[in-house]
């Protein structure tokens, strides 16, 4: 990921398996163009279904997203199977994150598939927010790494093996959800909460 982000002069998020304090998280991590990298998240829920657990082979991290600003947007962190559980998604969003970052490795089965496309776009609708899924490639995974704007709509979606795509995020589709859609505003209005 080093060898990309000073090669293309990019950031690059990704999944990684981290070792530390002797346990192993899944966690995300940031490389600049430069090449420095920082770890931004550990997974903090860990998946238990389908006949997986994770729990056996990883720890669960603890604190929230902190959000990375790049190109002049926020990025929050979410990874693989948090995308089922919205709440996780609303922290970062309602701390400013623009797109919310998603590294999958979404194992194959009866119905996984249609699973991470519908709560890809759930969550980008419910918070109006930009959701990034990059996903790990068929066999062993079910591939499909997708990019979902503010309404929910696919803007890119790759095939199950590996593959490479670009995609435009952009502030006016961010903008005209907001303001087309007020679910932030009216979920912080029932709250009590900031925004």
């Amino acid at each position: 990921m080093e060898g990309v982000a000073r090669e293309h002069g990019v950031y690059v998020v990704g999944g990684v398996l981290e070792e530390a304090g002797g346990c192993r998280y899944s966690s995300v991590v940031v490389v600049e163009p430069g090449g420095g990298w920082r770890i931004v998240y550990r997974k903090r829920v860990l998946f238990r279904g389908f006949g997986v657990d994770e729990s056996r082979v990883l720890c669960p991290g603890s604190g929230g997203s902190g959000l990375v600003e790049v190109g002049g947007f926020r990025l929050g962190f979410v990874v693989c199977y948090e995308l089922r559980i919205p709440e996780l998604l609303r922290g970062p969003v309602l701390e400013g994150a623009d797109v919310i970052v998603a590294p999958s490795a979404w194992y194959p089965g009866p119905l996984k598939e249609e699973h991470l496309l519908v709560v890809a776009r759930a969550r980008a609708l419910d918070n109006t927010v930009w959701v990034a899924v990059p996903n790990q490639p068929a066999p062993r995974f079910t591939g499909r790494s997708l990019l979902v704007d503010p309404l929910g709509v696919v803007r890119l979606q790759l095939p199950p093996g590996p593959g490479y795509a670009e995609a435009v995020v952009d502030r006016e589709s961010l903008r005209e959800a907001r303001e087309r859609l007020p679910v932030l505003r009216d979920y912080v209005g029932l709250s009590g909460g900031r925004r």
